[in-house]
């Protein structure tokens, strides 16, 4: 793992994270040419009105029906995140503190975890840091669609959300500062145009956390080609959440298991 005190080689590392992660080769035939123009169609009407049903195809479209149908895996439209976990102003890197508000995301589902580990997740002392909003775990992609200048900010905000959300998690579950690559977190920003993937994540500091992006991917939409690997850029990054981050968060709920669970958790609650 990079150096938390060389900045340039994290965000190498990081950089190179996400790159891996999107471009996985994939198995499943690609989208054909009348998938992408059938996407690229939406794309434009996103453009034009963001009218709650357009989002809904869009969605549908974009992601292939193993993906679109997994339950483990939720998805909500432009529904607003609570503030209770947001970074402390003083350590976030962007003027102001708003609750996130995206076009898309995505988020792990109730019928990811048992009932014992649904149980830990809602216990009110780590409940702001499991949750964006009731129900909605650890969310690691989102879309803002739009004037790319006021998406990036709103990515921004998600990032620095999402990310200081499971570290928070994960320091409480595994009690030591967890990798930067443990926390890192994705977004898309697009118009009509253009879709810019991004990667988050936190550099930890002795006296201020810094909240940082980076671009990884850029699509012309204009270029079927190009939609097509958008596409698979986005079921690679579902993938790594089924298959990599999900186990992590699981993982870590078993520490809190260990450790006492629930009556654990209440203890800890009340000492704090």
């Amino acid at each position: 793992m990079a150096n938390k005190d060389d900045p340039d080689l994290m965000e190498r590392t990081v950089q190179e994270l996400g790159l891996s992660i999107v471009h996985t080769k994939r198995d499943e035939p690609r989208p054909t040419e009348t998938e992408s123009k059938s996407l690229r169609a939406l794309i434009w009407k996103l453009e034009r009105d963001s009218e709650a049903s357009v989002t809904h195809q869009f969605f549908s479209r974009l992601l292939p029906s193993t993906h679109a149908e997994d339950k483990r895996i939720r998805v909500d439209f432009n529904q607003e995140w609570t503030l209770s976990a947001t970074p402390h102003p003083s350590s976030y890197i962007y003027p102001g503190v708003a609750a996130p508000t995206h076009n898309i995301q995505y988020s792990f589902a109730d019928k990811s975890f048992d009932l014992l580990q649904s149980r830990i997740l809602n216990h009110p002392y780590i409940k702001v840091h499991t949750q964006s909003h009731s129900k909605h775990y650890f969310p690691f992609l989102i879309f803002a669609e739009g004037f790319m200048t006021h998406a990036e900010n709103q990515a921004a905000g998600a990032g620095a959300y999402a990310t200081n959300s499971l570290r928070s998690f994960l320091q409480l579950a595994l009690d030591r500062e967890p990798l930067v690559t443990e926390t890192v977190f994705f977004s898309c920003t697009m118009n009509a145009a253009m879709a810019d993937i991004w990667i988050h994540w936190c550099e930890p500091g002795v006296e201020m956390d810094a909240f940082r992006s980076t671009r990884i991917e850029r699509y012309v939409l204009e270029r079927f080609d190009e939609v097509r690997n958008f596409q698979y850029a986005v079921s690679n990054i579902m993938d790594w959440a089924i298959e990599e981050r999900l186990p992590s968060i699981k993982a870590a709920v078993s520490e809190i298991t260990h450790l006492g669970g629930v009556t654990w958790l209440t203890r800890e609650m009340a000492e704090a």
